[in-house]
């Protein structure tokens, strides 16, 4: 696949298992606020254009998932002269299909677990997309990427995707009003999923315009972010010395110049400008993130990589020190979101009558009973409602510490 000499020189980077733990632990606190009536704005998705920092979070995880792929033997022959062998690339087809399989299994199930909060139970009312099921969806379609184009064809190929998308979304539907185009109810991406999906099977179905975050078309560009991963990952296997500083620099440089293309494309005006927005997965969103994304696996890589090896004195353990419970997370991230998810549905379900006679959520009267309450007279409720959310993240890091002393790693 065009790695250069010794290309398995690096077997495991425990920066991007500590990359992959920052991201799991930043989606866990913004998925299980105490309420959603009071969440601190940086923990919010922004309401339409624009990048908070709680929309950095998914395209970190396909970009994480890009890097891993970078790593894999079987994605990667160890010769680095080619693809695989017909009979080799059969066998990891087969593997990568099951996984992505299994992911987007347990992305259905999380959102069929959804329809048992709001009784009786409507199939018409399941949401098919997903966060687990766009990660699926963008690993599957990576992996053959990586299986049938030529390295040197793949940026090609990543250029293509998001001007072609920057087109298709500025240009079209033609009888649409260009100022149009872009918004909730007028985009293509929502259109598409609408004639595809029907809107009873999107997060937004039941609004006025309905639409999904995790659509089918906004998946192409999701890709990308996926792919721009992957080029991570064998920058940093081709490395004469993965563990040098130079690495880390050199990465982080090239992540503040592709994250600042991406917010320039932001800033430009109509018609060339393309606005960062998530729910869209824009092209200039691509780009932001993806730079967002490599400057911080550059500082992870910097703390577990290159000072454990270079450093001297105190400094040569305090990455590792600093960035060891994001490891022992990351190790087991898949496993911390569908628990958690489930976790979340659980304490909903669970209905607690109150002196009132009326029956309250287990987590809410967790909520307010344990933060709201002995907070409130002092601090605003958005702080009781955080904490909530760092307590689901506390339990989930001490069972994934507990995994990690007995050396059990789910792995899909």
């Amino acid at each position: 696949m065009g790695d250069s000499a010794s290309p398995q020189r690096v077997s495991r980077l425990v920066s991007l298992d500590a990359f992959r733990g920052l991201t799991i632990a930043a989606m866990l606190i913004v998925n299980n606020p105490g309420t959603w009536a009071h969440v601190f704005p940086p923990l919010r998705h922004a309401a339409w254009h624009g990048c908070t920092p709680t929309d950095l979070i998914f395209p970190y995880f396909l970009f994480i998932v890009g890097v891993a792929m970078a790593f894999s033997s079987r994605l990667n022959p160890s010769s680095g002269l080619g693809p695989p062998e017909p009979g080799d690339r059969r066998r990891t087809i087969v593997g990568v299909i099951r996984r992505a399989g299994v992911l987007l299994g347990l992305g259905l199930l999380l959102n069929f677990t959804s329809l048992f909060l709001r009784m009786p139970i409507d199939l018409h009312a399941l949401r098919i997309p997903g966060v687990l099921q766009r990660i699926a969806i963008c690993y599957l379609l990576a992996a053959m990427v990586m299986l049938f184009v030529r390295p040197r064809w793949q940026l090609g190929l990543g250029v293509i995707v998001l001007l072609g998308y920057w087109a298709a979304l500025t240009l079209l539907p033609s009888g649409v009003d260009p100022g149009e185009r872009l918004t909730q109810s007028g985009n293509l991406v929502a259109r598409v999923d609408r004639l595809l999906l029907g809107s009873s099977h999107m997060y937004r179905g039941t609004t006025p315009s309905p639409h999904d975050p995790e659509g089918l078309l906004s998946t192409l560009p999701a890709l990308v972010t996926t792919l721009i991963g992957v080029w991570t990952g064998r920058f940093l296997r081709r490395a004469a010395s993965p563990r040098g500083a130079g690495v880390s620099v050199r990465l982080g440089i090239a992540g503040v110049a592709i994250g600042s293309l991406g917010y320039a494309w932001h800033a430009l005006s109509e018609p060339f400008g393309f606005p960062l927005n998530k729910e869209l997965w824009t092209s200039s969103y691509v780009l932001f993130t993806a730079g967002c994304a490599m400057c911080t696996l550059a500082v992870c890589h910097m703390l577990c990589e290159v000072l454990p090896v270079k450093g001297t004195g105190v400094w040569r353990h305090v990455g590792r020190r600093v960035l060891w419970p994001a490891e022992v997370m990351g190790l087991n991230a898949i496993l911390a979101f569908v628990g958690s998810g489930l976790l979340a549905r659980a304490l909903q379900l669970v209905r607690i009558t109150g002196a009132d006679g009326q029956d309250r959520a287990l987590s809410a009267v967790i909520y307010e009973r344990v933060f709201k309450a002995p907070l409130s007279p002092t601090f605003p409720p958005e702080v009781g409602s955080v904490l909530y959310a760092l307590s689901i993240l506390a339990i989930w890091w001490v069972i994934c510490y507990v995994l990690y002393r007995g050396q059990w790693f789910w792995k899909i």
